[in-house]
């Protein structure tokens, strides 16, 4: 059993705590607002593809902004949000998601090129399809990601419409860096949170180890096989390759190259299947 003492002492503990957590929201807050009014980078969200989802994937896409949200929230140094095309069926998901009234960030139902035409020269469509690569983030800029779950259906999508609207592209510098095991597509939180570890790290190289999973992260060991492999199957097919070029009666036999019948045209395909 506890003392009168060791009561008293824990339920200050208890306070202590609460005060302590209060205080750091508050601090979390101040600082969301004061970024609103600051000179930092904007990061809006085109919330304008509601049609081309279905209900599940609006719903994920809801999930995925709340966390872009509270990590801007978490954030050292925030940036200011901004979420477009909330007139249409994701704006109507969004206002059924709790505590999304209070949210620090500009709410805007117009698509991003009605409601900012006038600063047209300062957004930058994030996409990975873009030839031009981040360096670095500036405060005048307005860098959109395109608010949509759509498993990779759609293709070019955002570069197709960011060059339809005459607006800039660009894409983080994310081979430059690492090398992923595969495709990796990133969520708009994902994103999000790599531009705010940028600017809380000033580093591309950490910002990204902090954000994408280890396990789509080729190390420097397994790179290093891979590049062994690669190397040794090319070394194969060249040597097979000069084998042939230097067998007069092979070539004849295959006509130069080219197959002269079904079991020829088989032997060929298996070849470029080992390839």
């Amino acid at each position: 059993n506890m003392s009168p003492e060791d009561i008293k002492e824990a339920i200050k503990r208890r306070r202590d705590a609460v005060t302590e957590r209060r205080q750091a929201k508050k601090a979390r807050i101040d600082r969301m607002r004061e970024a609103c009014s600051s000179d930092v980078p904007t990061l809006l969200v085109d919330c304008d593809f509601g049609d081309l989802m279905t209900a599940t994937e609006k719903k994920s896409l809801v999930h995925q902004l709340t966390y872009t949200y509270a990590c801007n929230l978490r954030s050292e140094k925030p940036c200011k949000l901004f979420l477009s095309g909330l007139g249409g069926s994701m704006g109507e998901a969004l206002r059924k998601t709790n505590g999304f009234q209070q949210w620090i960030v500009t709410k805007e139902d117009r698509p991003y090129i009605e409601a900012l035409g006038e600063r047209k020269q300062d957004l930058v469509y994030l996409t990975a399809d873009s030839e031009n690569m981040i360096e670095t983030l500036t405060s005048d800029k307005v860098y959109i990601i395109g608010g949509i779950v759509d498993r990779n259906r759609h293709k070019n999508l955002c570069r197709n419409k960011a060059e339809e609207q005459g607006i800039q592209t660009a894409r983080l510098p994310i081979s430059e860096h690492i090398q992923l095991s595969h495709s990796c597509v990133l969520t708009v939180n994902q994103v999000a949170e790599i531009i705010l570890k940028f600017r809380d790290l000033g580093d591309w190289d950490k910002a990204l180890r902090a954000v994408i999973p280890t396990r789509k992260i080729v190390s420097a060991e397994n790179k290093a096989k891979r590049e062994r492999r690669d190397k040794f199957k090319n070394k194969k097919n060249n040597k097979g390759k000069d084998e042939a070029a230097e067998d007069p009666q092979k070539q004849q036999e295959n006509g130069d190259g080219e197959s002269q019948g079904p079991d020829q045209d088989k032997n060929t395909r298996g070849g470029e299947a080992e390839m």
